[in-house]
């Protein structure tokens, strides 16, 4: 066994079988087999994975020495197939890309390869999108957006079979912010497919709320998608208000609503009640628009609905606290005795807290 060369193993594997799309770690009964192939299907053997991360490192450094191109690839391969964050090994085959040795699509088709084992790895995905980066560079039009397309289908398996996959997303987002806008449209209406399936994801919230911000520059009527976010959202909290996702999530529409609502009149007295039907219109009053989502958050018995009371009061005396109403400072006080009560292990926070923002 000591003799083998499993650099060399891999290489013939791969020379055997170009469209090879997976690989896994899997116990082999020989105790001497390392690999199995079938079906484009590359399985590993847990208990040779040293010994082959070992000597493809040792490969990997001798070869870079020499400027062996060749065996620079092969021994990187071996290497990142059974540990995917070595950044110096990512980096060479950077270099390798700069110069010509290796081409896009193929580091494309191999990262597929490694993410489909690795796929919470931080220096692949970093690695993707340098390379992604460079390549979509060269496209355009309908072979962009089919190539996207492609990307964005390979994040939504991986977000899938991996949840809370943080560089996945982040990494979504980026093929996400070079869609057109009939295609974020799009996106944005499979993203709210796939929150309704996960409602405790906050890394699939936080996507959903990097695509709303970006269509609210693009689209000529932010207040009606606004409006349409807040009707959907709503619909959820209703059913699930104990998920704190949610509450989060609803924050981030909050402030995208205050940046297009009129603020002329924080000095009014806020009415006890109000309608609940709100119309959306840009003379809607930002004071207004708040107490309705303070009452519509005071009827959930939920600590996180009221965090949300607290920064949705919050916000309206931050924007001004010398005129902001006697009635929003009192609304917040109470708050935050509630929550000081219902928060024991944070009840010095909630003091500070109110004692910060009344001050």
């Amino acid at each position: 066994m000591g003799d083998r060369n499993y650099v060399d193993e891999l290489t013939w594997l791969f020379d055997e079988d170009p469209e090879i799309d997976e690989i896994g770690m899997v116990y082999l009964e020989e105790e001497n087999e390392a690999f199995v192939l079938a079906e484009h299907k590359l399985g590993i053997s847990m208990t040779m994975i040293p010994v082959i991360h070992r000597q493809s490192k040792q490969a990997f450094f001798e070869a870079r020495e020499r400027q062996d191109v060749k065996t620079i690839l092969n021994a990187t391969r071996a290497m990142l197939l059974v540990c995917a964050d070595f950044y110096t090994a990512w980096n060479a085959r950077n270099t390798l890309i700069t110069e010509g040795h290796l081409s896009h699509e193929n580091e494309i088709k191999f990262m597929n390869i490694v993410l489909s084992l690795h796929a919470k790895s931080i220096d692949t995905w970093a690695h993707r999108r340098w390379v992604i980066q460079r390549f979509c560079s060269h496209l355009e039009g309908d072979t962009l957006e089919g190539f996207l397309a492609q990307e964005l289908a390979l994040c939504s398996k991986l977000c899938e079979q991996y949840l809370r996959n943080y560089f996945a997303w982040s990494y979504r987002y980026c093929i996400a912010s070079k869609l057109s806008l009939p295609s974020l449209h799009a996106e944005l209406s499979a993203s709210q497919t796939w929150c309704e399936q996960h409602l405790s994801d906050h890394s699939g919230w936080n996507y959903r709320h990097l695509l709303l911000s970006s269509l609210l520059n693009r689209v000529e009527d932010p207040l009606r998608l606004l409006e349409q976010e807040r009707n959907f959202h709503s619909r959820l909290v209703e059913l699930y208000p104990d998920r704190e996702a949610l509450w989060c999530y609803r924050r981030g529409i909050l402030r995208a609503v205050a940046q297009h609502l009129s603020t002329s009149s924080a000095k009014e007295t806020w009415p006890e009640d109000l309608s609940s039907n709100l119309s959306f219109h840009r003379a809607l009053p930002l004071g207004v628009y708040i107490q309705h989502e303070v009452q519509f958050a005071a009827s959930f018995q939920s600590d996180y609905a009221l965090r949300y009371r607290a920064f949705a009061l919050e916000l309206i005396i931050k924007h001004d606290s010398q005129s902001a109403p006697p009635e929003v400072i009192q609304k917040h006080q109470e708050v935050c005795r509630e929550l000081k009560s219902a928060d024991s292990i944070r009840s010095s926070f909630w003091d500070g807290r109110n004692d910060s923002v009344n001050s």
